[in-house]
């Protein structure tokens, strides 16, 4: 994961290094419906087996593009994910954890750092909205690329 320095909590989290910020550290996004959805569990609870921390993973076989360019297809992604109730991971924004986890055939949006052909820096779930989601993170990384820093600030 490309994002390891969060200490911060809040408000102040979101806007500083909410989604904006990982567009912007973002050379490809692509988002689209999870295939091939596999579950492993990494650690579970003791007396009765509850899953605490288990690694997901899928593919997405139809990318749409955000941003950037895809080489390769399938793009394949695996995320690490923990149960509620356990505390979260401290070197990750609190506001991720607003998106859920990863389900079969739900969505997902993928944030690369460099080439598609190596795994993403940042899995995050579509959430309840996805087309919403998506839309967001679009018009947000076209009013990166204008040039002007006037003009980005009349989009």
């Amino acid at each position: 994961m490309a994002i390891t320095t969060y200490a911060r909590t809040g408000v102040d989290q979101i806007y500083q290094w909410g989604p904006e910020s990982l567009v912007k550290e973002s050379q490809v996004i692509v988002a689209g419906k999870i295939t091939h959805y596999s579950k492993v569990v990494n650690s579970t609870s003791q007396g009765e087996p509850i899953p605490l921390i288990w690694t997901a993973s899928g593919q997405i076989e139809q990318p749409v593009v955000i941003k950037g360019a895809v080489s390769t297809l399938p793009i394949l992604f695996s995320k690490v994910e923990r149960v509620v109730f356990l505390p979260s991971d401290p070197y990750l924004p609190n506001w991720l954890s607003d998106y859920g986890k990863l389900k079969p055939e739900g969505s997902v949006v993928l944030f690369f750092q460099g080439a598609t052909d190596k795994p993403p820096s940042t899995v995050l779930p579509g959430g309840d909205n996805p087309d919403s989601q998506f839309a967001l993170l679009k018009g947000i990384a076209s009013i990166q690329a204008i040039g002007d820093p006037q003009e980005q600030a009349d989009a």
